[in-house]
């Protein structure tokens, strides 16, 4: 079911009369013709799609369809669906919680919502890299981080200058 998904987008992307992956130099590429690509037993065979094309695939298309091909078994392997438009990828949910939490964090400098920042953002970034492409984000997330780790450091600094000023 999750190959259902991706399956639309990947072959609207590459068989599409309008895109610059579907033209052949000397020709353009018939959509009628490629029907039956959706109903074969693997799709992702770049034989068979190099047959019904009735050309070699571009090195461009290649290497799009091999990334996909990883994305899909990673996917699947990790037991998540895929989004159904694959190639607009999503901002990080965490992300910007933890860019927004830094903000405040540094502004109130504030302990709880440092570690908040810290702690969200953290989260954002390794379902960033473990999702390679699905999701964006990756600079809001580092800045939270930033922004998080400043605030607890302001934080223990005022501490530490409040403490040494009511002991003298």
């Amino acid at each position: 079911m999750k190959l259902k998904l991706i399956l639309p987008f990947l072959f609207m992307t590459l068989f599409h009369p309008d895109s610059g992956y579907a033209r052949h130099s000397s020709s353009p590429v018939n959509t009628e013709d490629h029907t039956g690509i959706l109903h074969q037993t693997n799709p992702l065979d770049r034989t068979q799609i190099e047959s019904q094309l009735g050309r070699k695939l571009k090195f461009k298309e290649r290497i799009a369809l091999s990334i996909l091909k990883s994305k899909i078994r990673h996917a699947e392997k990790k037991g998540h669906a895929l989004p159904l438009e694959y190639s607009q990828s999503s901002t990080e949910g965490f992300a910007i919680a933890g860019f927004v939490i830094g903000i405040v964090s540094v502004l109130l400098i504030s302990l709880l919502f440092g570690i908040l920042a810290i702690v969200f953002s953290a989260i954002s970034l390794s379902k960033i890299r473990k999702y390679d492409g699905l999701y964006k984000g990756r600079g809001l997330a580092t800045a939270g981080l930033v922004m998080g780790i400043v605030a607890v450091s302001l934080w223990v600094l005022v501490l530490a200058l409040a403490l040494a000023f009511f002991w003298v």
